[in-house]
């Protein structure tokens, strides 16, 4: 079924089908065989040249919280509470020595532990181990030349990259290899689900 969906995808001729653009099973198809094995550009290293300094993004639809922890590394942790999966950080980006879940109060340390319980002593001391309940971590983490890159798969990030490394270097070494590339203007962001389903509601109407 997918792949006559796809018939129509010549671009060697500048023929792109609509469906691509809409169709839900190309789109999940897409996620499972792009996003959740490539590695993703996240965002630049001075979004958090700060310990405690934060930002969220997606590694496809798996919300993600890039932060620098106070040991001054930068990591990746899921945007999800480990108590009942609430969204933990809401923000874009901030600063901040820690971060509460909006929905029972559970505190992770910006290096993932879980560091605070609401009644931990009185109700959870010999029931909650706290050592096993931080934050889950995207493993696979690359910061280069400034930019920072993460993979929900092992594969290798230089594999990943390929020819594609020459012209990214080409940009990245003119900034004495990222070391003091820096960005301005924050992130911008757009809601676009309304006018997919226009789209959808047009052409397989």
């Amino acid at each position: 079924m997918l792949r006559e969906k796809l018939e129509g995808f010549r671009p060697e001729e500048g023929l792109i089908p609509y469906s691509i653009f809409v169709d839900d099973e190309i789109y999940q198809a897409e996620l499972k065989s792009v996003f959740r094995r490539s590695w993703l550009f996240l965002g630049f290293e001075s979004w958090v040249k700060e310990r405690g300094d934060y930002f969220t993004t997606t590694m496809g639809e798996t919300p993600v919280v890039v932060t620098k922890d106070e040991k001054g590394n930068v990591r990746v942790f899921l945007n999800y509470c480990t108590h009942k999966g609430m969204r933990l950080c809401r923000a874009t980006s901030g600063n901040s020595s820690f971060f509460r879940c909006p929905y029972h109060g559970w505190t992770f340390s910006t290096t993932g532990e879980l560091v605070g319980v609401p009644y931990y002593e009185p109700s959870y001391i010999d029931v909650l181990d706290k050592s096993k309940w931080g934050l889950r971590e995207v493993e696979n983490v690359k910061i280069y030349k400034g930019t920072i890159w993460a993979s929900l798969s092992g594969s290798s990030f230089y594999e990943f990259l390929g020819d594609m490394r020459l012209y990214l270097d080409m940009i990245l070494d003119m900034l004495d290899e990222g070391r003091n590339l820096e960005v301005f203007g924050g992130i911008h962001r757009w809601l676009s689900q309304s006018h997919i389903q226009i789209l959808t509601q047009y052409f397989y109407a």
